[in-house]
């Protein structure tokens, strides 16, 4: 834990440096005001006094120019100038705690995986589903996309189906294309996922992890019973596991036991449905 909140202070710093450089560089170019004793002003960026002549580079023009020094009322410039450089501050101030603030929430969301084989690997703040396994040696985050499966209405089974049997329910599929997911990992990886709705971050309890079957060019991830009432009901290989909070908005899914070579996906039924399927292959 000191090892992490080391790392958080690090980050802190350096993104609080930042947002300071930023605002010094902000501040040798911020404009100014010459007030003139007539209550006009000329705005400017910097200005010099020579003899009885004032020298100001116009912020207007973005050329150097002149005035007689007698027709600027400096205590009312000053004044000016003075509040607005306390102005300038308090916004800053007031901008580099939100800075600040961000830093942190992102950093309790980027929960370090391993901190005894690496302690620089972390989660992304940015959340999404991540495999985690060591690979010669080294341990690999392998990000899971999610997509939509296709929905196969079996149009001519389904027609056979009820001309012999006219009250059958329809049989439906959810497939993905492809016989094997492009991402690929070994027996034991770790699973984490960190999904938000519009109601916001996904309780882990609703993940379920499903086993895929492959038929042909497809992968089946379940199926559907439709009947004439329009009741659905789905059915999928469910792999038994459990979902445990590991730090933030962060879950990691833990399968009773480790996960056979095969074709798989991370999925959340709801109301006999799923929506986005993040899919992925276990190899010996």
């Amino acid at each position: 834990m000191r090892k992490r909140g080391a790392m958080t202070r690090i980050v802190l710093s350096a993104a609080f440096a930042v947002v300071l450089l930023l605002a010094h560089a902000a501040e040798a170019q911020a404009i100014k005001r010459l007030i003139l004793t007539d209550g006009t002003y000329q705005t400017t960026t910097e200005w010099k006094i020579e003899g009885e002549r004032v020298n100001y580079f116009s912020a207007e023009r973005g050329e150097w120019e002149q005035l007689p020094a007698s027709l600027v009322d400096w205590k009312a410039t000053d004044r000016w100038n003075a509040d607005t450089v306390k102005a300038r501050e308090k916004e800053l101030q007031q901008v580099s705690g939100e800075e600040v603030a961000q830093r942190k929430l992102e950093m309790q969301n980027m929960p370090q995986v391993a901190p005894q084989v690496d302690p620089v690997l972390r989660l992304p703040s940015s959340g999404g589903v991540y495999l985690l396994e060591q690979d010669a040696g080294t341990l690999e985050l392998r990000q899971v996309h999610g997509r939509d499966p296709d929905q196969n209405r079996h149009a001519t089974q389904n027609l056979l189906r009820q001309t012999v049997i006219p009250f059958a329910s329809r049989i439906d599929t959810l497939e993905l294309k492809g016989r094997r997911s492009p991402v690929r990992a070994k027996p034991g990886a770790a699973i984490f996922v960190d999904v938000e709705d519009g109601d916001g971050p996904i309780a882990g309890s609703k993940f379920r992890i499903v086993r895929l079957e492959p038929r042909d060019d497809v992968r089946v991830v379940a199926k559907q019973s439709v009947a004439l009432s329009g009741q659905v009901h789905m059915e999928a290989a469910y792999v038994p596991a459990e979902a445990r909070k590991f730090s933030g908005d962060w879950w990691r899914l833990e399968p009773a036991k480790a996960l056979e070579p095969g074709e798989y996906a991370i999925v959340i039924p709801e109301d006999q449905q799923v929506g986005l399927v993040w899919d992925f292959g276990i190899d010996e």
